[in-house]
């Protein structure tokens, strides 16, 4: 995204907010907004651009921003084998990988940027993103993600129900023809 800020400046701030954008309700915060001071940065390219104009810009700053802090009151499940024995946890910190360059609007005008994935310098798709290709390349791990980690303990506890059910079943069977085929010897 591009931003344009007239320097010299006091402070300026990202302000970074992760959403749960669903299509049921209004948008919620996940977690507590992180705030990014940029002043530093917008500093030191006013400074550069004032002293030396016909430089490169400055380069690019790479930062993985973790959200830590989150709504109070906010909890998430912790699924463990057993469905009664589920506890309620703070949710797990989340990890947001940016690039942020602070470059004078001229140098922004000639080098222009797409928004998102749009030309002339596209950002890269996502990597690891579950879509419809999943079912053909990975279908176990699609299945695991569109059930969920409860429906998962639900269907592992079924297939044990339905595999000692199916056991049980067998070995009566087994007993039942074969007292039946021992009564039969002892009748003829």
């Amino acid at each position: 995204m591009k931003f344009q800020v007239d320097c010299p400046i006091q402070a300026a701030s990202l302000v970074l907010l992760l959403l749960d954008m669903d299509s049921l309700g209004d948008p919620e915060p996940i977690y507590d907004p992180v705030v990014i001071p940029l002043d530093h940065h917008i500093r030191l390219s006013y400074i550069k651009e004032r002293d030396f104009p016909h430089s490169e810009p400055l380069g690019i700053h790479k930062r993985n921003i973790i959200f830590d802090s989150w709504p109070k009151g906010t909890k998430s499940t912790k699924i463990s084998c057993c469905p009664c024995c589920n506890s309620l946890v703070d949710p797990t910190p989340a990890s947001l990988a940016c690039e942020i360059q602070v470059v004078p609007k001229k140098f922004a005008d000639e080098h222009p940027v797409g928004t998102a994935r749009e030309a002339p310098m596209p950002l890269p798709e996502a990597t690891g993103r579950l879509d419809w290709y999943s079912l053909f390349s990975d279908p176990v791990g699609l299945f695991v993600s569109v059930m969920g980690p409860q429906s998962m303990v639900y269907c592992a506890w079924g297939c044990c129900f339905l595999i000692l059910f199916m056991l049980i079943f067998f070995v009566l069977m087994v007993m039942y023809f074969g007292v039946s085929t021992v009564v039969q010897i002892k009748n003829n």
